[in-house]
């Protein structure tokens, strides 16, 4: 039996591998990527992720939130695709899933550098999605990457 699955990150990397794998194993995916994907949207832009959903038909069967940017990028951009997405995308989409669905969310290691205990974790996931970056007073990229992948 086929599955309906959205691959965010589509385009590149771990996400356009798994989209083929996905593929090949007869599966239908929806692909969803900055460019060169079924549904074209910026993880950075809320509104962009609101119409993103609102295009999807539903039911899902699963979603694989695989994108993500590195930690040479700016600390509110990391937190806007590599926190604040997956849970806008999760949220909207839940009713659009299919009562058996899975949602795999890819994260790294990296997420082990995190100095956070959970208390603060929780603080941080509470704390307004554009004021992530703010809140953790954190000012490089590399410390961003490692809260985003924590989070």
């Amino acid at each position: 039996m086929s599955r309906r699955i959205l691959v965010t990150g589509s385009a590149s990397g771990i996400g356009a591998a798994l989209v083929a794998q996905l593929s090949d194993a007869g599966d239908t995916v929806i692909g969803l990527d900055r460019r060169d994907a079924d549904i074209v949207c910026d993880l950075a832009s809320a509104v962009q992720i609101a119409e993103a959903i609102a295009t999807i038909d539903g039911p899902l069967d699963g979603l694989a939130l695989v994108a993500g940017l590195p930690g040479t990028a700016e600390p509110e951009a990391i937190f806007a695709v590599n926190t604040n997405a997956p849970r806008l995308l999760a949220t909207g989409l839940a009713a659009k899933l299919h009562g058996s669905a899975g949602i795999v969310a890819v994260s790294s290691v990296t997420a082990a550098r995190c100095p956070l205990d959970d208390a603060a974790k929780d603080a941080l996931l509470a704390a307004p999605h554009a004021d992530l970056s703010h809140q953790a007073a954190i000012a490089d990229g590399k410390t961003a990457y490692e809260y985003s992948k924590a989070l």
